[in-house]
């Protein structure tokens, strides 16, 4: 299969597709470049380069691969495209250069040539460098090749101009280039193309199965008399008879029932505007489409990029294209927006059942805490005006003491509600640890006294601050005291200690009393869940539920571990904020300007 005036195509490295324009024109080839980066500079897979050189052979017949093999994978591509690509046989830039012959002399002189590099001779730039060795073994100072264009003054003031602004002594040398070595490497890659195309079978078909990835993706040509061609990435494992029944079925050469194309109309038309761009504007940009193609009843979803190909006038010669099999991305994001859209429905339900309880529990508390109000005033005021010892007195407290520990009761299940829905506000602010710790031994020493129990209190308490709702954190240890409180008996110990630990302050509370049984512990921080073998057990049991909600508003983990010899520790960690001196000084200032 010869292409239309013999065409060849020629993949180069873009620091020299200058170079290799000029020699085709001064030998009058009709020939098309496809420049590509520099394999010296990025990282040029494998994958990059067949595409340019699949390319060049859909679109011109042949291909001419000037890129030095410097890239590993050249001498894979060599054989795998043998008879349609010839390889400029070159190591790297600075072969083309200068010559074998000066490079390998430089090369046994032990000079290493830098990398990465570019050729900088063919962008018209004077400079080439190199690393000179010396006798230590190291290579403190470049030398810089000048290759000479006639500006061998520019080339010292460019050097001069390196010195100014590095440590490094830089010298001059003078090389002159030798393009006809280019030159006449190219001829000898083209002569190469030239016989393989006059020895070629003309009923070959152009096909290359590609086999270095694993890729669903084809590229195909379509000239000017309707003769597809296709070249498969990897013909296989890929639906290739698919995108070939599609393309004929575009062009109208068939009909099959089977084979639906979803909005084929649109597509059509998507073709035919940007074909008319073509025509009229010589347009050089590409066309992108998605479309859905319905077989036997199985869906395959398939992405095409086409570009067109022009001839010396301007007219369009060939239409390109790239097709990929992207069903299981379009799968993947069906399940994806499937899934997005039942997360929204389900947030949108939450939000809504959310603001029902939130409306729930505003009037569960005005219905509770209204009618209790009143009463918890009346028996106030009835204990001021009683006598103390009177039977009026004593109605009165009781009557006090149950409205209040009713309203402890509606406030712990309002808290837990709260916390349930997120609808728990935390007051923050900065507090002394010491001064917390202080509180609680002023309000429980009196109470332990009473019990002839033990309380202690750590005396190695930090000198630090904790940036916390005050209120909440002394519930969290009020609960934990109580609880130790109910457990133990006249003379066991209660100990509270505070130290700091990795950004956290750790607060443990520890008892000698009865502990709790294994089976227990499981659900010792479950709602309404009740300890036994405690002392004065009323309550619904909320007090750790409450705590353990408190603690992690705070940011912080409560945990339980049975105490040595006999015994519960409870201890919980609240986030560390410290303070500079600076601010501590303002603080202590603040303090006694209150205090005064």
């Amino acid at each position: 299969m010869k292409t239309e005036n013999n065409k060849v195509g020629i993949v180069t490295c873009v620091s020299m597709s200058n170079f290799v324009k000029n020699w085709a024109q001064h030998r009058n080839l009709d020939v098309r470049i496809y420049p590509i980066t520099n394999s010296c500079f990025y990282s040029v897979k494998i994958e990059m380069l067949s595409y340019y050189i699949e390319r060049a052979i859909l679109e011109n017949g042949y291909c001419i691969l000037n890129y030095g093999m410097c890239n590993e994978s050249i001498s894979q591509l060599k054989d795998h495209y043998a008879g349609r690509l010839s390889v400029v046989e070159l190591d790297n830039c600075y072969e083309a250069a200068i010559g074998t012959a000066i490079y390998q002399e430089r090369i046994e002189q032990g000079h290493i040539f830098r990398n990465p590099t570019t050729m900088t001779c063919w962008q018209n730039m004077p400079t080439l460098e190199v690393m000179q060795p010396v006798e230590t073994g190291l290579y403190p100072a470049p030398i810089t090749f000048i290759l000479e264009n006639g500006e061998e003054e520019k080339a010292t003031s460019y050097v001069n101009k390196l010195k100014s602004v590095t440590a490094l002594d830089y010298s001059v040398e003078v090389l002159n280039p030798q393009p006809h070595f280019l030159e006449d490497k190219l001829d000898q890659a083209y002569a190469k193309i030239q016989l393989a195309s006059y020895e070629e079978d003309e009923t070959r078909r152009l096909i290359f199965p590609f086999s270095f990835h694993n890729s669903d993706e084809y590229l195909y040509i379509l000239d000017k008399h309707d003769n597809l061609v296709f070249s498969p990435y990897v013909a296989p494992t890929t639906p290739n008879q698919i995108c070939e029944k599609l393309l004929e079925f575009i062009l109208g050469h068939q009909t099959d029932s089977s084979f639906k194309v979803i909005d084929f109309d649109c597509l059509l038309k998507q073709r035919g505007l940007y074909l008319d761009k073509c025509k009229r504007f010589a347009n050089r940009s590409s066309l992108t489409t998605e479309y859905e193609i319905l077989q036997d009843g199985q869906s395959t979803w398939i992405k095409e990029i086409l570009w067109v190909s022009y001839d010396d006038s301007c007219s369009i010669s060939s239409i390109c294209g790239r097709m990929e099999d992207i069903t299981k991305v379009k799968t993947s994001e069906k399940s994806i927006a499937e899934s997005y859209t039942k997360e929204c429905l389900l947030r949108q339900a939450l939000q809504d059942e959310t603001k029902k309880r939130q409306a729930h529990l505003k009037a569960l508390v005005h219905e509770i805490r209204t009618p209790l109000t009143p009463l918890l005033a009346a028996s106030d005021a009835l204990v001021n005006v009683s006598e103390k010892g009177t039977e009026l007195y004593n109605l009165a407290s009781s009557i006090r003491e149950g409205a209040e520990t009713l309203n402890n009761r509606i406030h712990d299940l309002i808290e837990l509600e709260r916390g349930k829905i997120g609808m728990l506000k935390l007051k923050m602010a900065q507090y002394s640890v010491e001064d917390i710790l202080d509180e609680l031994q002023m309000r429980y020493t009196p109470i332990f006294q009473k019990q002839h129990k033990h309380l202690t209190f750590c005396d190695e308490t930090p000198e630090a601050y904790i940036y916390c709702d005050k209120e909440r954190l002394l519930q969290i240890l009020t609960n934990l005291i109580d609880n130790a409180l109910k457990y133990t008996k006249a003379e066991d110990s209660v100990s509270v200690a505070a130290r700091v630990e990795k950004g956290f302050l750790r607060f443990r509370v520890t008892d000698s009393g009865a502990g709790v049984s294994a089976c227990m512990i499981p659900d010792l921080f479950t709602e309404y869940g009740k300890l036994s073998g405690g002392n004065n057990l009323s309550g619904l049991g909320l007090g750790l539920p409450i705590a353990k909600l408190y603690v992690e508003a705070h940011g912080g983990q409560i945990t339980y571990n049975p105490a040595e010899p006999k015994g519960s520790e409870f201890a919980f960690t609240i986030p560390l904020k410290t303070i500079s001196e600076n601010e501590l000084s303002d603080l202590r200032i603040v303090n006694e300007h209150s205090n005064s």
